[in-house]
Parts: C-alpha cells; structure tokens; sequence
C-alpha cells in the first residue's frame, strides 16, 4: 500500500489488510501500514471566521488514492473485518492524542454532527467521558430541507458567466423539493457556494447557544473529504459567537 509522508508529527499505524479483515498492530510499523497517526506534537495553523478563532486536529491520516478507503468504512459502521476491541483502541489513542495536545477538560461543549456512524458516537462519548465538564451536543447539527438550502449571492456575481449557468443549474437540481439535499453531488469546486445545508438541530435550544457562545468549543466528526460539510458547522458556530473552535476529525482522507 502507499504511504504518504506528510509531517514529522505523523508516523505509520500498524493496520494491514489481510485475507478479508484487518489487522491491527499496536507495536510496529510497516512501510505497508494503511495509515498514519498524529502524535501530541500538534502545531496546528489557527485561522478566523469573524470573531471565531478555529484550528483543525487530524487523529489519523489514509490515503484515498490506494483504495484502503475501505478500512474508513469498516471502522465507522464497526463492520465484522475489524474487531471492537481494535476500534476501541483505535478511538482511545485518537482521544488521548487530542486530550495531551489541547486538555479535554478546557472546553465548554463539544458538538458533533447528527450521524449514523458508529465510530462517530463513541467518539463523542469518549471525549466527554475525558472531559468530564464539557456539555455534549451529539446531535447538533441536521442536514437542511432542500427548500431552505442558499446560494452566496456574493461570491456567485464574481464568477465568470459560463461558470456561473453552471452553478445556477446545479442549484436548481440540488434544491428539488422532492429530493434531499446532498452536498456531494455538488462539484468540488462549487461547494462554497452553498450554505444553510446544515443547520443546529434546534435553533430555539438556547441551551446550545449559551454552550456556545463566548466559549470554547470542539467540534468533531469522524472524517473529512473536501471539508465542505464541516466549514459550514464552523460558520455557524461563528455566527453562535463561539470565541474559540478546535476541529477534531477522526481521519483525515488524502493529503
């Protein structure tokens, strides 16, 4: 399997692929290991979103081009090729990983995406259970019916105009009242260009809110593509008035 080099802070993990399972190997490391695990060396680069400071923390690296993406699946839907006791493991180290670079116990609410992904709620649960003071939302964010989905108006008036018929077209067919919205029928490069596709779970909850706002917050889900999806979770915890969000993702797909 390839491995790609990506940072000092990154080391090869012991899972191999053999006859149908996967093997996890908590000792040693393989050039033909299908991942990489970040260590608690973390220099993350923070960036802004109004007033909302945010920074990303990656707990594992795999490589979409070898077609070990299957792995991904496995452990998120906790398939039979990978043993619970290995994804047990598999999330701890990722917990502690994060726990040793920024303190579980320094934030005010973690926030996680509504989802049926297995690996996604024990997560959650691990890092509250870590915490120990943070409120948990598991379920703060829903997918948006598709009349509600918008197009920034703004950014689309500066596209040239064969590029924006394109987009206009798009957003007819992803806003069909009789279809659900997905985000990834949109083509990459237009994604930003859509918003309110995600929205808190309930906007009247002030509990949320009052979690959110002035505070510091993580945000976790369980991998990231093109990070569509999650710059959008990031954008309304911005307009929530979260003072500070650390992004934590599970597995990071391709460099």
């Amino acid at each position: 399997m390839k491995y790609v080099k990506t940072y000092e802070s990154w080391v090869r993990e012991g899972i191999r692929r053999r006859e149908g399972s996967y093997e996890f190997d908590w000792m040693t490391d393989l050039p033909e290991d299908l991942m990489s695990l970040k260590f608690k060396k973390y220099s993350g680069r923070k960036q802004k979103i109004e007033d909302t400071v945010y920074t990303y923390y990656y707990a594992y690296q795999l490589d979409k081009s070898d077609g070990s993406t299957d792995l991904m699946k496995a452990i998120k839907t906790f398939e039979t090729s990978v043993s619970a006791k290995d994804i047990q493991m598999f999330v701890n180290k990722a917990v502690m990983g994060f726990d040793s670079t920024f303190g579980a116990s320094n934030f005010n609410a973690i926030v996680a995406p509504q989802s049926s992904s297995l690996v996604l709620k024990d997560l959650t649960e691990q890092l509250k259970k870590k915490s120990g003071v943070a409120e948990l939302f598991s379920e703060a964010f829903v997918k948006s019916a598709s009349t509600e989905i918008k197009l920034d108006n703004e950014k689309v008036d500066k596209l040239p105009e064969k590029t924006k018929k394109d987009v206009f077209r798009a957003f007819k067919k992803a806003t069909d009242p009789e279809k659900p919205f997905k985000i990834k029928e949109i083509f990459v490069r237009h994604r930003y260009l859509f918003r309110d596709f995600i929205l808190f779970n309930n906007e009247k909850d002030r509990r949320l809110f009052n979690a959110v706002e002035g505070q510091k917050v993580v945000l976790i889900d369980d991998y990231k593509t093109s990070g569509t999806t999650i710059k959008e979770m990031l954008r309304q915890l911005a307009d929530a008035g979260a003072a500070e969000v650390v992004v934590f993702v599970l597995i990071k797909l391709g460099e």
